[in-house]
């Protein structure tokens, strides 16, 4: 069975998350650089990495769903990565994903199936609301 883990980078909130699909839980993480949204985009995706060798080991299967087109055709190697940050981020993924003996999948999903996304999207509207309503976090 292979575990499927959705991420999403967004410079509206300046965040990352990503969403384990088996147990419908999610992180989020404020990124306090400020960085590219290709750059937020690596860096949930290294997050989600981590995160899915550390929950579930090395001899399993995954599947990592984003919605950034650029970020999935890169992992899949059917893009060149020319800029140095990016090719740097995508090191630090293989590099965590290196003794995975299980199949590792790339796979795009539009905007509205990555559920990390959506969840991005809710806490964003959420700030929004709470600030126009004068409401801290």
């Amino acid at each position: 069975m292979a575990h499927k883990i959705y991420f999403d980078g967004g410079t509206a909130l300046n965040a990352i998350c990503i969403y384990d699909d088996d147990t419908s839980s999610y992180i989020i993480e404020r990124v306090d650089k400020n960085l590219t949204n290709n750059q937020l985009e690596y860096t949930a995706l290294i997050k989600a990495a981590v995160y899915a060798v550390k929950k579930y080991g090395n001899r399993n299967a995954y599947i990592f769903c984003g919605d950034s087109e650029l970020i999935i055709k890169q992992m899949n190697g059917d893009y060149v990565v020319r800029k140095p940050t990016l090719r740097a981020l995508r090191g630090k993924i293989y590099e965590a994903l290196k003794h995975v003996e299980g199949t590792i999948h790339y796979v795009w999903e539009p905007r509205d199936k990555n559920k990390a996304g959506i969840v991005l999207e809710q806490t964003q509207l959420l700030t929004r609301r709470n600030l126009y309503d004068g409401r801290s976090n």
